[in-house]
C-alpha cells in the first residue's frame, strides 16, 4: 500500500531524476508520477532507470495540461520543478520562457487546489534578489533582472494569494545548483570550472568575478524538498535554501577548483561586469531544516564532479557547444526539426 502520491513536474531534468532516487531511497512506499516533457532525455550522462523511481510517468510538455491523466490519483504534495531553467534560456526563449514558468505554473496551482492537493512546493530561486549590497533575508526587496527571476517572483506571489489551510505551500527560493548529477548540465558556473579545468586546463570566467552567488550542491536541494514535504506547515512559508558557508564570489569559486586541478589556469574577462550579485541570509533555514549543520560544502561538489567526469574520461574542450549545454541543446533540437508540433513554439 503507497503511503503518499506526489507529482514531481520537471522530474527528468538535472535536479528532478536526483530528486526522485533520493525520495524512494527515504521511503519506497511513495507512489511518485513524473510530468515532463524529456527535453533532454538523450543527454544523460549516465543512464537511470526512470522505472525504477516514477511509479507513473506523463511524458508531454507542460502546456499541453493533460490534467485528465491526474483525475484517478488523489494527489498528497505537488513539487513542481519544470521550468525553462536559467537565465541565457530565458533571455533567448522570452515567450516560452512566460508560458511555461509563469501561465502554465499558474494554472498548475489552480488545478491542484481545486482538485484536494494538500501542499504545493514550489522551486523558485535566490536570483528575484538580483543586486544587493546587503546580506538578503526573506524580507529584502527583491530586484529581479531576467526573465528567469521575474517569473519566478511573479509566481510566489501567485501562490501567496491562493494558499488556505487546506491548500498550503512552500516556496523554496535555491541558491544556484550545482554538482553531479545523471542528468548532468555544465551550463551552471561551478560545474562549467570544474569541466573546463578537466578538458582544457582552463577556467573562464565570463565577468571579472567580483560577483556574489550562494550555491547549493542537487543533494542538498533534494534533502530540502524531502524537507518541505514533511513538514508541519500552518500554511504559507518562503524561505532562501542554502547555506551560509556557500556564498562564494565567483573568482574565489575559481580558484577552489584550480586547489583540486592545480595545472588548471585561470581567465578573467575583467572588462565583462556580471549585475547578478548578491549574498543570502539562511537564518531561518537554517533553524528549521535539522540537516543544515550537514549540508555538503562545494569541496564536496568539486570532488565528485572530477569524480564523474574522470570516470567517464571527460575531454570535450568544446562542451560550452554541446549538449551538456541547456540552451545549446534546445537549439540544436530545432535545427534538427525534433521537435513535435507543441514544442516548435519554443523557436520565438
Amino acid at each position: 500500500m503507497k503511503s503518499k502520491i506526489i507529482l514531481i513536474t520537471g522530474n527528468l531534468g538535472y535536479v528532478g531524476v536526483e530528486l526522485v532516487k533520493f525520495l524512494k531511497q527515504k521511503n519506497k512506499k511513495l507512489f511518485i508520477i513524473g510530468y515532463d516533457v524529456g527535453f533532454y532525455s538523450k543527454n544523460f550522462f549516465q543512464k537511470i532507470d526512470n522505472k525504477k523511481h516514477v511509479d507513473y510517468q506523463i511524458k508531454s510538455d507542460v502546456r499541453d495540461q493533460k490534467f485528465e491523466n491526474l483525475k484517478k490519483f488523489k494527489i498528497d504534495t505537488v513539487i513542481h520543478l519544470a521550468a525553462v531553467s536559467n537565465d541565457p534560456m530565458g533571455s533567448f526563449f522570452i515567450r516560452p520562457t512566460r508560458e511555461i514558468n509563469t501561465i502554465y505554473s499558474k494554472k498548475l496551482i489552480d488545478w491542484s487546489k481545486n482538485h484536494g492537493v494538500k501542499k504545493f512546493i514550489f522551486a523558485s530561486s535566490c536570483s528575484v534578489y538580483g543586486f544587493s549590497n546587503k546580506n538578503c533575508s526573506e524580507e529584502s526587496r527583491t530586484n529581479p533582472l531576467t526573465e528567469y527571476a521575474k517569473s519566478k517572483l511573479k509566481i510566489e506571489k501567485y501562490l501567496k494569494k491562493k494558499f488556505s489551510s487546506k491548500f498550503k505551500a512552500i516556496i523554496l527560493r535555491f541558491s544556484t545548483a550545482c554538482g553531479a548529477s545523471s542528468m548532468l548540465r555544465l551550463d551552471l558556473v561551478l560545474n562549467d570550472f570544474v569541466a573546463s579545468a578537466i578538458a582544457s586546463k582552463k577556467i573562464k570566467i565570463l565577468s571579472d568575478g567580483k560577483a556574489l552567488r550562494p550555491l547549493i550542491d542537487v543533494l542538498d536541494m533534494a534533502k530540502a524538498f524531502y524537507w518541505a514535504d514533511k513538514y508541519n506547515l500552518k500554511n504559507f512559508l518562503c524561505i532562501n535554501v542554502g547555506n551560509e558557508k556557500m556564498n562564494y564570489r565567483i573568482v574565489d569559486l575559481a580558484y577552489l577548483v584550480k586547489k583540486f586541478l592545480p595545472n588548471s589556469k585561470i581567465l578573467i574577462n575583467s572588462k565583462n561586469i556580471d549585475n547578478r550579485s548578491y549574498r543570502v541570509n539562511f537564518s531561518k533555514f537554517k533553524s528549521l531544516f535539522s540537516g543544515y549543520k550537514n549540508m555538503k560544502g562545494a569541496k564536496y561538489s568539486i570532488a565528485k564532479l572530477i569524480y564523474m567526469l574522470k570516470k567517464r574520461n571527460f575531454k570535450n574542450k568544446d562542451f560550452r557547444s554541446s549538449n551538456f549545454m541547456r540552451l545549446i541543446s534546445l537549439k540544436n533540437q530545432i535545427a534538427k526539426k525534433k521537435l513535435n508540433n507543441n514544442l516548435k513554439v519554443l523557436h520565438d
